[in-house]
């Protein structure tokens, strides 16, 4: 009666609940799709607190090009003949605030379609109360949370679209005449 054989088989026989018929239905699989959404959805949220910061104390200034410096890299893609050249352009600048601060940062681009000049001048958003809160195209910061948010409702939605078959199935499987005669055997053992 101890032969480890039969036991392994009595457990295998054990009934499972509904949370075990979810995860044998594939139901954690949309689960961490969740996770991944409502994590990237937080990092949209922080970012887009700079969007608003600078949509709410947002001042212009005029930036000076201090340096400029670029780098090449080659990049080959699958299923693609040859290599790709990515010219990254990397932007020293400065500009001063109304308060008569002055803040030096380094822009990166990819592919510049016209490479400003040293000493030549581009438009900057600053935030009044925190000038290293920046950017150097403006509306850059609120076009990345909007797009990101929408994706994030998409793929949200597709998730809980998927949780909630899944749990119609382990339900479904759950309530099956020979799972509660198992439920029923095991709770008189």
């Amino acid at each position: 009666m101890n032969d480890p054989r039969h036991a392994k088989r009595h457990e295998s026989d054990a009934p499972l609940t509904l949370i075990g018929h979810y995860l044998n239905a594939g139901g954690a699989a949309p689960l961490v799709v969740l996770v991944i959404v409502l994590a990237a959805e937080i990092g949209a949220s922080f970012y887009g607190a700079t969007a608003s910061q600078l949509d709410r104390e947002g001042v212009m200034a005029q930036a000076t090009v201090l340096s400029i410096e670029q780098e090449v890299e080659a990049q080959r893609r699958p299923g693609q003949i040859g290599e790709i050249e990515i010219v990254h352009t990397y932007i020293d600048y400065e500009f001063q605030t109304k308060a008569g601060e002055i803040v030096q940062d380094q822009s990166k681009s990819q592919n510049l379609s016209q490479i400003p000049d040293v000493g030549s001048f581009f438009t900057v958003r600053y935030a009044r109360s925190n000038p290293s809160v920046h950017e150097t195209r403006v509306g850059h910061f609120q076009s990345n949370p909007d797009a990101l948010h929408w994706i994030a409702l998409f793929f949200a939605g597709v998730s809980l679209l998927c949780v909630a078959v899944f749990i119609r199935i382990a339900v479904r499987n759950y309530r099956r005449p020979e799972e509660r005669r198992r439920r029923v055997e095991a709770s008189q053992a």
